[in-house]
């Protein structure tokens, strides 16, 4: 794996410990967009709203609202990307996205496939552990590559690949082999088709734990 690092700066920056707060809505992505759908996901509410053709106009049918139910009050997601309309979809009936959760009673992170029918706003969803846990992951992000086909996601201690349509992960490491330094906290990311950017904070001394901004440029053709 290819990563280019780009060190912005350097301050003075340390963890304490997080409950999770259904209500925060700085960490992560909760939300995300294409031309096929919108995604907004609320742990206050357990909810995921979803419009399928959001900007679509009025005289061509307009967007199309559902509502998805968390399926368990035990879960808290970090950050959710869309997908789109499915490329084995009927009438672009099938819509799809993806998003990162976590089981907050035992800290458990895992990753999910939502899939929604158009018609009818009935939902399903497919999900993967990705851990043992007991290791809350203060940032958890996805992002799906511009064909939509594979996810990517990384924390501060493993990154994954997911084959979103056969609900297959191809990769899942410790990111001892992907972060520049064992400290490294990623905070936001994108993806396009062979390349990811993520942006962080990062040390290299473990004693003082001086924290420099990174933007690590990682080569997904080598994942």
């Amino acid at each position: 794996m290819f990563i280019y690092i780009l060190f912005l700066l350097t301050i003075s920056y340390h963890i304490s410990w997080c409950q999770y707060d259904l209500n925060n809505v700085i960490r992560g992505t909760k939300m995300s967009v294409n031309d096929d759908m919108f995604v907004s996901a609320s742990n206050a509410f357990s909810n995921f709203a979803v419009i399928m053709h959001p900007f679509r106009n009025t005289t061509a049918g307009g967007a199309i609202r559902c509502n998805m139910r968390y399926n368990t009050a035990d879960r808290y997601v970090h950050s959710v990307a869309v997908v789109g309309i499915a490329k084995n979809s009927t009438n672009a009936e099938h819509f799809i996205f993806v998003f990162a959760a976590e089981k907050m009673s035992t800290m458990t992170p895992y990753v999910c496939i939502g899939h929604i029918m158009k018609s009818t706003c009935i939902s399903t969803v497919q999900c993967t552990d990705m851990g043992t846990g007991g290791f809350h992951q203060e940032y958890f992000l996805i992002g799906v590559d511009n064909n939509g086909i594979f996810a990517y996601g990384f924390s501060n201690s493993f990154a994954f690949k997911l084959d979103i349509y056969a609900n297959n992960i191809t990769l899942n490491v410790s990111t001892n082999s992907v972060w520049p330094s064992s400290g490294f906290i990623p905070h936001a990311m994108d993806v396009a088709d062979t390349w990811a950017v993520v942006a962080g904070y990062g040390y290299s001394d473990d004693v003082k734990k001086n924290y420099a901004a990174l933007g690590c440029l990682i080569d997904l053709c080598m994942i």
